[in-house]
């Protein structure tokens, strides 16, 4: 049986895909987290206190 070793080019190549498909994953996880943590601390604004009809002269 004859075995057949890959040529440089084909571990390079190989090589160059893994990264790119690592890499791709590796951003789309970050910006999965980024996204989750605007969502859950987005600050939402109080209601503004109503003033009562009287407010007093002194304030």
């Amino acid at each position: 049986m004859q075995r057949r070793f890959q040529t440089d080019a084909g571990r390079i190549d190989g090589f160059v895909t893994a990264s790119w498909l690592a890499l791709n994953i590796a951003a789309a996880t970050l910006l999965g987290i980024a996204a989750h943590q605007a969502e859950t601390t987005a600050t939402v604004s109080p209601p503004v206190a109503e003033l009562p009809d009287s407010v007093p002269a002194d304030v």
